[in-house]
Order: structure tokens, then sequence, then C-alpha cells
């Protein structure tokens, strides 16, 4: 991986949420980990905060909304069938990001289990991370792919400049597939996948 590259990947999507009050939105993660849409009353209650505080919060956090109101999405991390499935106890969260879903662990302190279908192949990933890292993978030659990005692609539309182009996949064959219809995308291990989520975590929610 190169650490260039992704140094800038980070700086990207940082500036993505630089603007959002990460104290408030933090608390969201478990409230959306139980599985039902979270309504803005409960986040007020958690923190504290009022309203106009929560609201600001909400819009600047880039969350999406049910037609009531109720979140459904933060970073990423949703309620929604996505290709990553992310299995907390009896509860089922999604993300359309294999790098978003492997921070969920660390944003919630609790081991989860990944199972990601390769766009190439239509084949399955599973893996188990702690918060700690990686406890198991299948297939055990599994890989990921990561993607060189601009900023104003990020801020523009995050899904289209970077979830898209970031998957686990079963074998590097798949993969170098995936990655050779885009030069912007590269190949990385599970390990330095793993890495990067935590990096990344890191930078933007501390």
């Amino acid at each position: 991986m190169s650490h260039d590259s992704f140094d800038d990947v980070i700086k990207h999507l940082v500036s993505r949420w630089q603007n959002a009050d990460k104290m408030i939105l933090r608390q969201l993660f478990p409230l959306l980990a139980e599985g039902k849409p979270v309504h803005p009353n409960r986040l007020a209650e958690l923190t504290g905060k009022d309203m106009v505080s929560i609201e600001q919060a909400l819009i600047n956090g880039r969350t999406s909304r049910d037609e009531e109101g109720n979140v459904t999405e933060l970073f990423g991390i949703m309620q929604m069938p996505a290709r990553h499935r992310i299995q907390i106890g009896q509860v089922c969260l999604f993300s359309c990001c294999a790098l978003v879903a492997q921070m969920v662990p660390i944003l919630l302190g609790i081991p989860t289990r990944i199972e990601s279908v390769d766009p190439i192949s239509n084949r399955l990933v599973t893996l188990d991370i702690s918060p700690d890292g990686i406890q198991s993978v299948e297939p055990l030659c599994s890989v990921g792919t990561l993607v060189i990005t601009k900023q104003e692609e990020v801020l523009t539309d995050v899904r289209s400049a970077f979830c898209t182009h970031v998957h686990h996949f079963p074998d590097a064959v798949s993969a170098q597939e995936f990655v050779a219809n885009d030069s912007r995308r590269y190949l990385v291990t599970i390990q330095q996948f793993n890495e990067a989520s935590h990096r990344l975590c890191t930078a933007i929610w501390g």
C-alpha cells in the first residue's frame, strides 16, 4: 500500500466530516446498532444537547433519515441492505464500503462479523474482527482494494469517489481484474486493509 496515497485519501475523507460535531455523532453508532431507526430525541436525551444542536450535527454529519425523520445511516454505516453485511450479535448493519465496515468493531468496541460479496465473482468473504484486529478471515487468501481520490470528488459524492472502489476479494485474481478496470485502484493485503481502517477511523472519529 502506498502510504502517501492513503494519507491523501485520509485528508480528503476527513475534510468531508470536518464540520460535524463528533461528540454528538459518536453516540449514534451504538443506537444504530440496536437495529431500529433512531429518533433524534434519543440522541438529545443521551447527549444532553438541545434539538437545534442535534439537528445541526445530523446535517453536518451527512446522515440519512427515513420519512419520519429517524436516522438510518451515518458515515456509510446503515440499516438498509448493502454489499457489506455487519453482524453485531443478533443485529445486522450494512455498508457500501468494506473499509467502513471494518471500522464498526472500533467504533462500538465489540467484536463483529463482516460478510462481503466480491463484485467480480460474487463470492463471499467473511471476517471476524475484534476492536484489536482481525481474528479470522475466510478464505485465507482474501485481499482488499483501495483507491486514490480527489478531494472535490469526495466532497461531492463519497460513494462514487471512494466506497464503490473499496472491497474485499476472496483472492488476488478477481481483485486484479477489478483493479485493472480503473488505474486509481490498487490491491492491499487484508492486514494492510485493517491497518487502513484503524488509521481512517482515528483520523475522523478520534
